[in-house]
């Protein structure tokens, strides 16, 4: 398992609700960690656990670009430029 600043990094599985619902169910059972995409005008299934998250489309995206940014800055941190 890959480890990147203290933490394990595991495989997670992003589905889009509620066209995914069927494998949000096998997800669920098979304890996989789940990011359910949901559509701003759609209300989302309760999360069964802390495994799933939730974010509407424009919380996705502006974590993006704060996350793109982070790691621009780490790069040009580590390069010493």
């Amino acid at each position: 398992m890959d480890v990147l600043y203290g933490a394990n990094m595991a495989d997670v599985v992003m589905l889009r609700w509620p066209e995914a619902a069927e494998l949000l169910e096998r997800s669920r059972s098979a304890g996989t960690p789940r990011l359910l995409l949901v559509d701003e005008d759609l209300s989302a299934p309760e999360p069964v656990d802390p495994l799933e998250s939730h974010p509407t489309a424009k919380t996705l995206a502006v974590n993006v670009l704060r996350l793109r940014g982070y790691l621009l800055h780490a790069l040009e941190t580590s390069s010493g430029t």
